[in-house]
């Protein structure tokens, strides 16, 4: 589309049929995620403070966000699934990590 081909072209974004990513993959938060497979309650080491944790499900639909979660998030409300978890420290570094989250 032209608004794809547009933000790929000033370098900020391009999407294709099954993925949205960035130019440059900065993504240098050393993270720790645990248990993985996960059934409800996930921990998060990290040497950072987490701002925030975003989570996508297997198509890339977003399905949950937590704002500052401390160092664990409760996903026993999601569906069964692998789970992309976008990690954002306070400093800005980002990590990503994924899980196979198990539903109740």
């Amino acid at each position: 589309t032209d608004f794809a081909r547009r933000n790929n072209e000033e370098g900020d974004c391009w999407r294709d049929d099954l993925t949205i990513s960035t130019r440059t993959a900065a993504h240098n938060l050393p993270l720790r995620v645990y248990p993985n497979p996960s059934f409800g309650r996930v921990r998060l080491d990290a040497p950072a403070t987490v701002a925030a944790v975003t989570v996508y499900d297997a198509t890339g639909r977003r399905v949950a966000h937590f704002r500052q979660p401390g160092n664990e998030i409760d996903l026993s409300r999601l569906s069964g699934g692998v789970l992309t978890l976008l990690v954002r420290a306070t400093d800005g570094r980002t990590a990503v990590r994924r899980i196979t989250h198990h539903s109740s």
